[in-house]
């Protein structure tokens, strides 16, 4: 009787018995990890590896089931709910984090969670945003806000994004710590779309404290989730209250905002993002992540730095090629110790274009790739950048707690937007003052004294070397029963490293024009608007 070789000779039993310990399903995600436990050996799947550094007792990786099994295909774990995909080893990730059969259950249903609720729905993912929206009314907070009091209860509520329906649970650990966990209806892929910020403060606002996730979870995944800890924020009661010199509650707003085209487009491959709204579910095998061009980039190495080299890319009389800012520092080549001169290597400009750079801040958690002549527009305004204070003192700090910084340290120096400022002429110091609008830093400058002409300028924190996205009004206001009105406005300009060049682009206002808004012959009041274009 002839046998095949290699053949599966009990299909069933391999499906129901070759089971992570944890998550109960197929050992077909990558790493396989063993772990020995009382005598005995549990094996967990790749899905469930978070959990690993958690888990006590002797570990080792399953090498050896991995070499056979990637041979092998698989069923869907949705099989059970009627998909019937039949998946390679390296794709079965990837399915099931976009497959349409998944099954879940409505996050209040959850009672060890949330014991004062009592929901019992369950079913297709795509039918759970309709659940919420008919079912938990009650539930809904616009805008997204919380109140930390002397309270352990686990709590939740949704908002809304847009038409996306956002999901915020706060979860309560032991002391007075909580875990804050942001969540869509939506595969992995989707909940990367969104990025969301916590401000915590105090009931008079006047110190705060900003907390930032690049990315949202999947609400299919809740229970997955909250055994995840880098998934959520931790929120340390005690330690904000001494941070933020409270002695009453903890106040906390959330920022939840959807990314835009160009990092969308990065994360799925899709064109229109706005196929991403909802539950729409894009498949995973046609999303197109851009990574870098490692071994492009190799060979576009400066000697002198070792960053990867951006136009102008300078060149020596040999051939040999360096970076515009090390040409400022050496006098000749550190390959054959020939001069620099002015000659540019075009034809490697040229191939830089088609070339895929990392962000600088790669290793400390920014994944933006794009070409050369887009990476330092992105890298000036990235959060990861550290950045010196808009105001030029010694401090450097990352952007995003650049306003904390200037709370602290130059509270004088602070503008409230659409509010009436005074400006005493007699004054000749430059000045400069700095304005939050729309959660973005703005550097406001006056320059000018006596008869001569006074220049006001805005720039832009966050603005890259691209078209201006803001635009700011200012208007000088007349106090004398005349009610003369004088306004102006202008783009918000691209923030300089040297404060003095603030006015290259300013407003010019000549003393004849500001004249009639001299009050006591002293002072003239002004406000200051800024606006999206």
């Amino acid at each position: 009787m002839n046998k095949e070789e290699f053949k599966i000779t009990d299909k069933t039993a391999l499906e129901s018995k070759n089971l992570c310990k944890n998550c109960n399903k197929i050992l077909n995600v990558t790493p396989i990890i063993c772990i020995l436990e009382n005598d005995s050996v549990r094996e967990i799947c790749g899905r469930c590896s978070y959990q690993v550094a958690q888990l006590e007792g002797k570990k080792w990786r399953q090498y050896a089931y991995e070499n056979f099994a990637q041979f092998l295909t698989y069923p869907c774990s949705n099989k059970k709910f009627g998909c019937d995909a039949i998946l390679n080893w390296n794709q079965v990730l990837d399915h099931e984090i976009a497959c349409t059969f998944q099954t879940t259950a409505c996050p209040l249903s959850y009672t060890h969670i949330f014991p004062d609720k009592n929901c019992d729905w369950s079913g297709n993912v795509k039918k759970l945003n309709e659940h919420i929206e008919d079912a938990h009314k009650d539930c809904f907070v616009s805008p997204p806000q919380f109140d930390w009091l002397d309270s352990t209860i686990n709590s939740i509520f949704f908002t809304h994004v847009g038409s996306q329906l956002v999901t915020v649970v706060i979860k309560h650990e032991i002391g007075n710590k909580f875990h804050c966990l942001v969540m869509v209806n939506g595969n992995d892929i989707e909940s990367q779309c969104y990025r969301y910020q916590l401000e915590l403060f105090n009931e008079n606002r006047d110190n705060s404290i900003i907390l930032r996730k690049s990315r949202l979870e999947p609400l299919g995944c809740i229970l997955e989730n909250f055994k995840n800890p880098t998934k959520m924020l931790e929120i340390d009661v005690d330690v904000i209250k001494e941070m933020l010199r409270i002695t009453k509650g903890i106040h906390g707003k959330f920022g939840i905002v959807r990314k835009n085209k160009k990092e969308i487009l990065q994360l799925t491959g899709i064109k229109d993002p706005e196929v991403l709204n909802g539950c729409t579910t894009p498949l995973a095998g046609k999303s197109k992540i851009i990574l870098p061009d490692e071994p492009m980039l190799q060979e576009l190495e400066c000697p002198v730095c070792n960053e990867y080299m951006i136009p102008p890319i300078y060149i020596c009389q040999a051939g040999h090629s360096i970076c515009s800012e090390c040409k400022l520092k050496v006098a000749n080549c550190p390959n054959c110790r020939s001069q620099f001169s002015g000659a540019r290597n075009f034809t490697l400009e040229k191939l830089t274009t088609r070339v895929h750079y990392p962000c600088k801040n790669r290793e400390i958690g920014c994944s933006f790739v794009t070409t050369s002549d887009r990476i330092r527009g992105h890298e000036s305004s990235c959060e990861l950048s550290e950045t010196p204070c808009i105001l030029r003192c010694a401090h450097r700090c990352l952007r995003p707690s650049m306003y904390n910084h200037l709370t602290e340290k130059h509270a004088n120096s602070l503008l409230a937007a659409n509010t009436l400022h005074i400006r005493d002429v007699s004054d000749k110091k430059e000045s400069f003052h700095v304005l939050y609008v729309f959660g973005e830093l703005f550097r406001f400058s006056i320059k000018g004294s006596g008869f001569n002409p006074y220049k006001f300028n805005v720039q832009h924190q966050g603005m890259a070397e691209e078209e201006p996205v803001f635009k700011y009004e200012l208007q000088f206001v007349d106090e004398s029963p005349l009610g003369l009105n004088l306004s102006m406005t202008n783009s918000c300009q691209v923030l300089t490293d040297v404060p003095n060049k603030a006015h290259a682009n300013a407003v010019n206002v000549p003393w004849e024009m500001l004249k009639p808004f001299i009050f006591d012959n002293k002072y003239f009041y002004f406000k200051i608007m800024i606006n999206r274009i």
